[in-house]
């Protein structure tokens, strides 16, 4: 069985990705934040706060040892990413394409 996938039309946006273990948990549409949010996602024992402004966004906080991930600093260009090793945390600048829904077609 082989399967053919339709490109999705792109958006022109700048999209970044927040992981959890490899799990996408959030989307956010960076040219579309119209005020700044501070966004936490809690674990057994860990955190991390995440600070989304409009076209950027960072690890601003984590209860991780060596808080590598808050140095990475702001991410805004496509192909950036930061990452929280301890807590299997990362963002990832997708850049200017609209989210993958799944294929437009399946053929066989």
């Amino acid at each position: 069985m082989s399967f053919t996938y339709k490109k999705c039309e792109g958006t022109g946006k700048t999209v970044a990705v927040i992981e959890v273990d490899g799990h996408i948990v959030r989307e956010v549409v960076l040219d579309d934040v119209t005020a700044p949010e501070e966004w936490s996602l809690c674990g057994e024992n860990t955190y991390n706060v995440i600070r989304i402004e409009h076209g950027r966004i960072r690890f601003l906080d984590a209860n991780c040892p060596h808080k590598q991930c808050i140095r990475s600093g702001w991410l805004s260009q496509p192909g950036e990413t930061a990452v929280c090793l301890p807590h299997k945390t990362s963002i990832k600048i997708i850049g200017h394409r609209g989210r993958y829904k799944g294929p437009d077609a399946i053929s066989h």
